[in-house]
C-alpha cells in the first residue's frame, strides 16, 4: 500500500450536457476522446488519470462525472468547453460542480 502522501489526489467534475437531442454515454465518450487529449496534450492527459465514470452518467438529466488528478483540474475544465459535437448532435458541456469526493 502506498503512503498517504504518495497517493494521487483526485477531483470529480460534474458535467451537464447541453445538446439538441439526448446524448448516450458512448456518444459523450467519443466526443470527449476526440477533443480533450488534443487540447491537454497526450503526456499530460496520461498523467491526469482522467476517467469518465460510467455508473455516474445520468441519461435523463444528461449529467456525467469526470475524475481527474487534482493538479490537472483547471486544464480539463477548459478543455471540456471545447467539446461541441456528440456524434452529429451539436451541443456543449458545462461544469456544474467540482468536488474532492465523488458525487
Amino acid at each position: 500500500m502506498s503512503q498517504p502522501s504518495r497517493r494521487p489526489s483526485y477531483r470529480y467534475i460534474k458535467l451537464k450536457i447541453h445538446a439538441e437531442d439526448l446524448v448516450e454515454f458512448e456518444e459523450l465518450l467519443e466526443a470527449y476522446w476526440g477533443t480533450v487529449p488534443g487540447f491537454i496534450g497526450l503526456r499530460d492527459f496520461s498523467e491526469a488519470e482522467a476517467w469518465l465514470i460510467k455508473n455516474k452518467f445520468d441519461y435523463e438529466s444528461q449529467e456525467a462525472v469526470l475524475r481527474v488528478e487534482r493538479s490537472f483540474e483547471e486544464g480539463f475544465e477548459a478543455a471540456l468547453t471545447l467539446v461541441d459535437d456528440f456524434e452529429g448532435k451539436e451541443g456543449f458541456l458545462s461544469v456544474i460542480e467540482v468536488s474532492g469526493s465523488i458525487f
